[in-house]
């Protein structure tokens, strides 16, 4: 019997290849980069944000664009991971189903955000015309009715609002000049009523005391609203730009206020107040000095019985006329400035 020879098994040395595992290409992680970045800026100059309004929006507005990148990723992922298995593990299928799945949902919630921002933007631009209309009737003392803005509702929305802290702040200074104007006139009221710069000879020293401390009262109280007045828009800017209220809204509401208001004006009106104030005050503390030594001649004209306070009586009153000439001269111009404005408003 003779031997065998077993047969030799030979094995292969090559590795049985991978499965290939899923991932898509690097272009895709820059086309996200740049939606996420357009999607950014459309948030960051979205009118809200530019206005300043509306805090609670903006957050809302940001979670929802938030949102709403992630969901576009988890699905562009969710159908690109199974268009990689459906394609016998094909990588280039699940990037090029990526890439396509993302951009359509990332698009259309862009569409989406840019409508957001048109229609925001009317409203804030229908918003801010209301706010000038009722300004602008309520100046002229006509009832706006609902489109006026409560008080408490800027204080409120002011702490948020940098719109509603602007409007807020320029109410503050109208109603600020209403109220000092109102109570100057009070005081010149009673001061006339009492005879004013025209006292009976018959005065007591009591009486010529008080309407003397009454005119002092309208005197200073003009001279500080002159003050007040004084560079008033460069001061009123800079308690604007402590609102951090968009400048174009700013300049806008600023023209509307000074179309109804006119600071310059006013303080050179009410400094020749002042100056028609002092010159009356002098001759009632010349009558004060002179007690018992003035009376009024048959004309009804002041006479003083002393050289001297006579001489300086009659330069008072060429001085106080010349005053009270100056304001009324200052008067018809502003009658006839407004008459013009209105004429052209028709």
């Amino acid at each position: 019997m003779s031997e065998s020879t077993p047969p030799v098994v030979t094995s292969s040395s090559e590795p049985t290849p991978k499965p290939a595992r899923y991932s898509i290409h690097a272009s895709n992680g820059v086309l996200m980069l740049v939606i996420v970045l357009v999607m950014v800026g459309l948030v960051a100059t979205h009118p809200w944000v530019k206005a300043g309004v509306n805090s609670q929006g903006v957050g809302e507005l940001i979670s929802s664009s938030v949102g709403m990148l992630t969901w576009c990723l988890l699905f562009a992922w969710l159908l690109s991971w199974a268009s990689f298995h459906l394609a016998k593990r094909s990588r280039r299928v699940a990037s090029v189903v990526f890439g396509i799945v993302f951009v359509l949902f990332a698009v259309d919630g862009m569409a989406g955000l840019i409508a957001h921002r048109r229609n925001s933007q009317r409203a804030l631009d229908a918003e801010a015309q209301d706010i000038r209309l009722a300004g602008q009737r309520a100046k002229a003392g006509l009832t706006v009715g609902d489109e006026t803005i409560a008080m408490e509702t800027l204080i409120r929305d002011a702490k948020s609002d940098t719109r509603a802290a602007l409007v807020l702040l320029i109410k503050q200074r109208s109603d600020w000049f209403e109220e000092t104007v109102t109570a100057l006139g009070a005081k010149k009221a009673v001061f006339e009523a009492d005879g004013g710069y025209h006292p009976d000879i018959a005065i007591s020293q009591e009486a010529l005391q008080l309407q003397i401390e009454r005119a002092r009262e309208l005197t200073k109280s003009s001279a500080e609203l002159v003050e007040a007045l004084s560079d008033y828009d460069k001061k009123l800017r800079a308690e604007i730009a402590t609102t951090k209220a968009p400048k174009e809204y700013a300049e806008e509401l600023l023209a509307s206020y000074y179309s109804l208001f006119e600071p310059e004006s006013m303080r050179t009106y009410f400094s020749l107040w002042e100056n028609y104030y002092a010159k009356g005050l002098e001759f009632l503390e010349l009558a004060q000095a002179n007690a018992g030594n003035w009376g009024k001649d048959e004309d009804g004209e002041y006479t003083f019985s002393s050289p001297e306070a006579e001489a300086a009586y009659q330069k008072i009153a060429a001085e106080f006329d010349a005053a009270s000439d100056e304001l009324e001269a200052f008067l018809l111009a502003m009658q006839a400035r407004a008459a013009e404005i209105n004429a052209g408003q028709k």
